[in-house]
């Protein structure tokens, strides 16, 4: 497995927008020299950019998901909560559309991506998490498979 260690700059979320701006929520752009404990990463199938890669890592107690895109700055989505399902973890600015992925509690299971196009979902608290829900049910258009497991 590859070490990730992460040097770069400002740039863009899920390919539109600025991922430095102030309306970025559940997330954030990765420090300089990060190099996360990762758990397991992802391989993209189906409806992702091209190079992209993810991957489910350590942030103190918690988890997060690591996203790097070629040509922009990586990111760490740390939004999240668990439900029966497993951990899902999301994304947004009010400009650009939602990222949910959903990461089953079962070690080296398929994780799940959709994404919420502006104008297409509402932010509503539940459970004291603020979190972009869908206004109408949309498929995941994602499947991040894993690639190797620790």
């Amino acid at each position: 497995m590859q070490k990730w260690f992460i040097t770069m700059l400002c740039g863009s979320l899920l390919g539109v927008g600025s991922a430095c701006g102030p309306g970025l929520q559940g997330g954030r752009q990765a420090e300089a020299n990060y190099a996360p404990k990762v758990v397991v990463e992802y391989r993209a199938e189906g409806d992702a950019p091209t190079g992209i890669r993810y991957a489910l890592v350590r942030e103190g107690d918690s988890l997060a998901i690591l996203k790097v895109s070629p040509g922009a700055p990586p990111m760490l989505i740390d939004r999240r909560w668990q439900d029966s399902n497993g951990y899902h973890f999301v994304m947004w600015s009010p400009t650009t559309e939602a990222e949910h992925i959903l990461v089953p509690p079962q070690p080296g299971a398929i994780a799940f991506r959709w994404t919420y196009p502006p104008g297409l979902y509402e932010v509503t608290k539940q459970n004291e998490i603020a979190r972009p829900v869908p206004k109408i049910p949309l498929e995941a258009v994602t499947k991040l498979t894993p690639v190797g497991a620790r």
